[in-house]
């Protein structure tokens, strides 16, 4: 089976956390018996084409000339992206085009490469269904949670599958102590700390100002823990009602010796932060699964979340990690990190490491991925 996975507003390999980035590179690395190729994003990469660990990968987009003309002042987009990935699909064709965009032009795409080629569009985020992008071949949708907002916006029942996001479990994996005490000396942190980790980007719908909130409360009256946030901030994050109160508290956590604030890193680096993080505080407000979460609990740390969307599909409520109710609610979040850094959970560590391995491995969701591929 032949089969390209497609990644228009990301690149590969993955250099800002992207989950769709993250997600088609790694399919493709793990569907092994497949010849599997990827089409991404330029981005900040020189080259082309390049042949990764993942596999062949052409990278494709747009100069600022063109975006600027094509897409903010005319909006007529002549040779759109999926147009460009679709020159490349016929020079080499495949049996299944998966695409990580819900709002992939279906129709237009077929009629550049024929009907022989199925359709696959994968689901990060729900959207509208919109009939003048055509209908695809199936959908996937990487929860139950987001499965049934799809169908309730329009998307055929009969058409939609479950394949989950996944976690690379020999990446993100326990540290001994003697790693953990080497990654601590890299970072400047006393191994006798315990740490508490916020990944993801640094804005509202995450809940950066809640983290932001509770840390700070954390370090005012315990002087044995360590703070990092790791995440990019995007420009939208300027708009949230809470940036200017977070700044502040941002700017006085600073002053800290004891926090640490990091902008995206790679999923080798994340790993690092994660294999000696105790704690992952991750109070998104919305995820349709929650990547971060499922990566720290790879880690063996203990996850605090929200007890919202596919997080739930993820986290057992005090079985593999631990679920607020209230997103909003920082008394809760700042009880549960109390309890956290003062009790003795190894079984909850051991728990969140065994659900990793049985349900969100690349092994097992990539033989759920190749299940409907066959289908097709």
């Amino acid at each position: 089976m032949k089969i390209c996975e497609y990644v228009p507003h990301g690149a590969v390999p993955d250099i800002r956390g992207f989950a769709p980035a993250i997600v088609a590179q790694n399919f493709a690395k793990f569907l092994k018996e497949d010849e599997a190729y990827i089409i991404s994003n330029l981005e900040e990469y020189k080259d082309v084409f390049s042949k990764t660990e993942y596999g062949d990968v052409y990278r494709i987009g747009e100069s600022a000339l063109y975006r600027r003309l094509f897409r903010k002042i005319t909006r007529l987009d002549p040779y759109p992206l999926h147009a460009r990935a679709a020159k490349i699909v016929n020079t080499r064709p495949v049996d299944i085009f998966h695409a990580h965009q819900l709002e992939f032009d279906v129709k237009d795409f077929r009629k550049r490469v024929g009907k022989n080629t199925k359709i696959a569009v994968h689901a990060h985020i729900t959207k509208k269904f919109d009939p003048s992008l055509g209908i695809a071949d199936c959908y996937l949708a990487v929860s139950e949670y987001l499965k049934a907002r799809l169908i309730e916006r329009g998307f055929d029942e009969r058409l939609v599958h479950i394949v989950r996001n996944g976690v690379d479990t020999d990446i993100f994996k326990p540290l001994d102590e003697k790693q953990k005490n080497g990654i601590k000396l890299k970072y400047g942190i006393d191994k006798n700390k315990k740490v508490i980790v916020f990944a993801g980007r640094k804005q509202e719908i995450k809940g950066f100002e809640v983290f932001l909130e509770v840390a700070k409360r954390l370090l005012e009256t315990r002087d044995d823990i360590f703070v990092i946030a790791v995440g990019s901030e995007p420009v939208s994050a300027l708009k949230d009602e809470s940036y200017q109160d977070r700044q502040k508290t941002r700017e006085i956590l600073k002053q800290n010796c004891n926090f640490l604030d990091l902008h995206a890193l790679k999923q080798t680096e994340l790993a690092e932060i994660f294999g000696i993080a105790d704690i992952a505080m991750l109070p998104s407000k919305s995820e349709p699964q929650g990547m971060t979460m499922i990566e720290a609990m790879s880690c063996g740390a203990i996850v605090i979340s929200t007890a919202t969307g596919g997080i739930k599909e993820s986290i057992d409520n005090n079985q593999n990690g631990f679920l607020v109710d209230n997103p909003e609610d920082i008394e809760a979040y700042y009880a549960a990190a109390k309890d956290a850094l003062s009790g003795n959970f190894e079984h909850i560590k051991a728990n969140a490491r065994e659900k990793i391995l049985k349900t969100f491995s690349w092994e097992v969701v990539t033989q759920s991925l190749r299940e409907v591929f066959c289908k097709l």
